[in-house]
């Protein structure tokens, strides 16, 4: 699916903060935008922010298609993810 072949192409990486911690795991909301827009918007001091809570039921859903995807390739058997809650 689109959010799968979306995901493949976000890269995680670490940074710091201009004025703010360091050493912090994410994502640059830049390169996000051109994947996942409705994710990014623009902050009032101008900035990029990106509402990273919003990407976890996407990686979520990606996650189980990717399973599914396992078992329908016979890599894994359904007893192997029979206690994860099927997407509706």
């Amino acid at each position: 699916g689109r959010d799968i072949i979306h995901l493949m192409q976000l890269k995680a990486v670490r940074f710091d903060y201009i004025d703010g911690p360091a050493d912090r795991a994410g994502f640059i909301a830049q390169a996000v935008q051109t994947v996942f827009t409705e994710l990014v918007e623009v902050q009032a001091d101008g900035t990029l922010g990106m509402r990273t809570d919003e990407l976890l039921p996407i990686m979520l859903h990606a996650f189980k298609r990717l399973l599914r995807l396992l078992v329908n390739k016979g890599v894994i058997t359904p007893a192997d993810i029979s206690g994860i809650e099927p997407d509706t």
